[in-house]
């Protein structure tokens, strides 16, 4: 365990399919209330090294914003590991997001971008979810399927916490 002045980053070994499983679980109720349903594609021995924590804000974000954007429709979460980093994507299908919307998350580049706030928690919660792609690092790249929206995160591989704050440390530089 490591504390920042304001965050206490814990990086351990986790299933991220018992992670998935868990946080799927807190949003069935309204999936449901708009005719949702999750497909998980995530081999059960996929461990990750991580703060599950931040894994979990990332992960919970995508996930109300795809319910939020689809209704009658399917919200799909894959994982994989990749040339040593751990890649997942949400994807979902229905009605989906607006074309104006979409336009607007297109032009959130990372945390730090001059789109307004105003109003728009949808926005709010992917700019954290980039913030902590980016604080790991990570990508995030958007894709569009037709009515489909994909978001994919690639996080590099973290060993302990050293190698996690010199990656910080590298960042401030």
């Amino acid at each position: 365990m490591k504390e920042t002045s304001d965050m206490v980053v814990v990086v351990s070994a986790f299933s991220l399919k018992i992670l998935v499983d868990e946080i799927v679980m807190q949003h069935i109720s309204p999936a449901e209330e708009k005719g949702n349903v999750f497909e998980i594609d995530i081999p059960n021995n996929l461990i990750c090294r991580y703060d599950p924590a931040i894994i979990r804000v990332i992960l919970h974000g995508l996930l109300i914003s795809a319910n939020d954007f689809t209704s009658r429709g399917t919200i799909s979460i894959k994982a994989c590991m990749s040339n040593a980093n751990i890649v997942i994507v949400v994807t979902d299908g229905g009605i989906g997001m607006p074309q104006r919307k979409r336009q607007v998350l297109k032009e959130i580049k990372s945390i730090r971008s001059n789109i307004s706030l105003e109003g728009a928690a949808w926005v709010k919660r992917y700019r954290l979810t980039i913030g902590y792609v980016e604080l790991f690092d990570g990508k995030i790249h958007l894709a569009e399927r037709g009515q489909r929206l994909a978001i994919t995160i690639s996080l590099p591989p973290i060993e302990t916490l050293t190698e996690f704050y010199q990656m910080l440390e590298n960042k401030d530089n």
